[in-house]
């Protein structure tokens, strides 16, 4: 299965890269990861909790970043498994200055997943990723927004997916419970064996995508995650 997407953030490039790499942006932009430890240089472990149609529930798995050209572009290679089924993904992120003097991200994902989430439709499974992707891109910018301008800190987000609006991710397969976009990435080397915040039990969250789980749906929220992680 090959899923692709693109999201907009209104920092340069440069600021962009260094956000994916600050922890204190990801503990801000990321609930929902239970566990995450890195393993190796550009390697981690993670337990993360999903809860988005009929991929919810919690996985354990790995992401490893390779092939980064700072503020250019990176690869996330993840695996994951869990009670709604497995997921393997390499994931190719781009990273381009936009004529706002903001960032244009574009990423590909070649996914295959097995097991009851397997038995998903693709179009819902993409559909899925895509808004979980856009709802993390999102999250960030804000943060990146509400730091420039010294606003009070955010809340944590909640993890429910936001209804979708205009058309960033497309069309969204009916009764699919989808959320819209937004997103944000910290920094995942500097967690190493910290467990992140706001991962309540039951919680639906796009967050808890950053870990390897919710099958193609984890596989959006991988792609900041990767974003910041190697921004490192």
């Amino acid at each position: 299965m090959q899923i692709s997407g693109s999201n907009h953030l209104s920092a340069d490039p440069a600021t962009a890269w260094e956000a994916f790499h600050d922890e204190s942006v990801l503990v801000a932009t990321l609930p929902g990861a239970q566990a995450m430890r890195e393993v190796a240089p550009g390697s981690f472990e993670m337990t993360v909790s999903a809860g988005v149609a009929a991929i919810r529930g919690t996985y354990d798995g790995t992401a490893v970043f390779s092939q980064e050209v700072p503020q250019e572009s990176f690869v996330l290679s993840l695996a994951g498994a869990g009670g709604p089924g497995t997921i393997n993904a390499d994931v190719t992120v781009n990273m381009a200055a936009a004529d706002d003097g903001g960032t244009d991200l574009t990423w590909t994902a070649n996914a295959t997943v097995g097991g009851p989430v397997g038995g998903v439709g693709q179009r819902m499974l993409s559909g899925v990723a895509k808004r979980l992707a856009g709802q993390f891109f999102a999250n960030i910018d804000k943060e990146l927004v509400r730091r420039a301008s010294g606003e009070p800190e955010l809340p944590t987000p909640t993890g429910e997916l936001d209804p979708p609006t205009g058309d960033t991710v497309g069309p969204v397969p009916s009764g699919s419970q989808l959320p819209q976009a937004a997103g944000s990435p910290g920094r995942l080397g500097a967690l190493r064996a910290a467990a992140l915040p706001g991962a309540a039990d039951g919680d639906d969250s796009f967050a808890r995508g950053m870990a390897v789980g919710a099958a193609v749906a984890l596989l959006g929220v991988l792609v900041g995650a990767r974003a910041r992680g190697r921004s490192r």
